[in-house]
């Protein structure tokens, strides 16, 4: 984009040659700068981090862009031994790194303006409280557990409960599930969880559990008003905290959505050539892990840094 201005004033040349006023003209040109999409987000704009990557910690964004609102001096913190690959790396505030972090795009971009939440407008609907409980059915000649879609509940006395998956664990295709005041258990390294076309919702402190070493294949769905979110956590009455892993093998295709909640990102949760999108208060990871955003058909939504305009000349 090209900008000319153009204004008469007066000049030792005028002067010289006679005239009050001569006409000058400027021209400059701006462009703008527009990074890949985004597939990791922290929301939380009063945190002291937003996206920490410490210790032993190595994740790779595979041609994404990892972003904060955070507005600390630690929006985004690459220390220690740690490890963070991107494309690009865009911060509310400051971004605190080492020889570890490794992008891109010509340079990271600290103080910018904040992302917007592309998910904003997901609820949980008012008509789940009064939706019946169901139960997973269990299969135990084929050690597996089959959840219908529907609203988990906890014990009637108010406390918390478990549905735990040991061996094998199979959620409805194309199903909605809700754990209100519930926990989804996957602690046993040997469980395979699948589901195609789900989303988990954690209401009410409901929460989800998970082994290093558990294989996870779950996608979300691709069309309707819920499409691309495969987990999230309500942002009135969540937990306030979620941990995600699982082997090198798993897929989670599709976004984890955590508004208010932070989540920590662990162990092997490798989820090769597929869509992972990661939004949540605060993003802690930790282990070896790793996204791909190949997400043109999984009914994610797009987002990105805000554009900036500099000029060139």
């Amino acid at each position: 984009m090209f900008v000319s201005l153009t204004c008469r004033q007066n000049s030792t040349v005028s002067q010289v040659i006679g005239r009050k006023k001569m006409p000058f003209t400027i021209t400059a040109k701006a462009t703008a700068r527009l990074e890949s999409n985004g597939c990791v987000l922290a929301l939380g704009d009063t945190n002291a981090m937003g996206v920490p990557v410490w210790g032993s910690t190595n994740f790779t964004a595979n041609d994404c862009t990892v972003m904060s609102n955070t507005g600390g001096p630690t929006s985004v913190a690459v220390g220690g031994a740690g490890t963070l690959n991107a494309e690009c790396v865009y911060a509310v505030g400051g971004i605190q790194t080492n020889a570890g972090l490794t992008t891109e795009c010509s340079a990271v971009v600290p103080f910018t303006a904040p992302a917007a939440d592309p998910y904003a407008d997901i609820t949980i609907p008012s008509s789940v409280s009064s939706m019946p409980c169901v139960q997973p059915i269990e299969n135990k000649a084929t050690k597996t557990m089959y959840f219908p879609s529907g609203r988990y509940c906890g014990n009637n006395n108010g406390t918390d409960k478990t549905y735990s998956i040991k061996d094998n664990g199979v959620f409805e295709p194309n199903g909605t599930f809700y754990f209100d005041n519930a926990t989804l258990n996957l602690q046993s390294n040997n469980a395979n969880v699948i589901g195609t076309g789900v989303t988990m919702n954690f209401l009410n402190q409901g929460t989800i559990n998970t082994a290093n070493g558990v294989y996870l294949n779950l996608s979300a769905k691709t069309s309707g008003p819920i499409a691309g979110v495969l987990m999230y956590a309500d942002r009135n009455t969540g937990p306030a905290a979620i941990s995600i892993q699982g082997n090198q093998t798993s897929v989670l295709q599709g976004a984890l959505y955590f508004p208010n909640t932070t989540l920590t990102y662990r162990g092997g949760a490798g989820i090769a050539g597929g869509c992972t999108q990661i939004i949540a208060e605060t993003v802690d990871f930790s282990g070896n892990s790793s996204v791909d955003s190949n997400c043109e058909s999984a009914g994610t939504r797009t987002f990105r840094p805000p554009a900036e305009v500099y000029l060139v000349y």
